[in-house]
């Protein structure tokens, strides 16, 4: 993954922070910002160990003023970081690898996710890229994700979006394509009308 950002009418006037990239254009109401490109900038300004290319990222940066870092404290559970040139991304593993972000206690009734990413298989079980939820709750129940769906396939076609009141399975995806490209995707969700995905925009 390269880039994932939520806006969610955020309250507070909470200013970006100074390592961020300031080529996003919509910064209010940013509940979380996580841009990999930026994670060098925002170690220099925290005094933090330079990343190098393969490194295990134990902590995600939160760009988005709010102090939102994901983290992981288990070694062998962390993804790494992939950098190329001024290219930079965080790379899961599909076993298990994963960042997290506990404790939040927010509610989001409205909100929008861009995710800019390159899934590189999916053998199926709701091969993942995205959960929130509740505490001790199934996020299809309490939150939203965002998988593969349950079935494996060959090439990334399926984007399947669940969370309360979405009314179960369903491929949102407009137009699928090889693995391994990067591929922007925008989910909107609104309890009132369940959720919708657009492949590009």
């Amino acid at each position: 993954m390269t880039a994932m950002a939520i806006t969610a009418g955020a309250s507070g006037a909470i200013a970006v922070e100074p390592w961020a990239s300031r080529e996003l254009p919509i910064k209010d109401g940013l509940a979380v910002w996580l841009d990999g490109a930026a994670q060098a900038a925002g170690r220099q300004r925290r005094g933090d160990i330079v990343l190098r290319d393969g490194d295990p990222l134990e902590h995600w940066l939160d760009s988005s003023g709010r102090q939102r870092n994901l983290v992981q404290a288990v070694e062998a559970k962390r993804p790494r970081v992939r950098l190329d040139g001024e290219l930079a991304m965080v790379r899961f593993d599909g076993r298990g690898s994963h960042l997290a972000l506990d404790g939040l206690n927010s509610d989001l009734p409205a909100a929008t996710l861009f995710m800019v990413a390159a899934p590189f298989r999916n053998e199926g079980g709701f091969s993942g890229m995205l959960s929130m939820h509740a505490t001790d709750q199934p996020d299809f129940v309490s939150g939203m994700n965002i998988d593969q769906g349950p079935f494996l396939s060959e090439k990334f076609e399926v984007v399947n979006v669940e969370g309360a009141g979405f009314g179960g399975i369903n491929n949102l995806l407009k137009s699928g394509g090889p693995f391994l490209q990067h591929r922007r995707l925008c989910v909107t969700n609104c309890r009132t009308r369940g959720g919708r995905a657009v492949d590009g925009w």
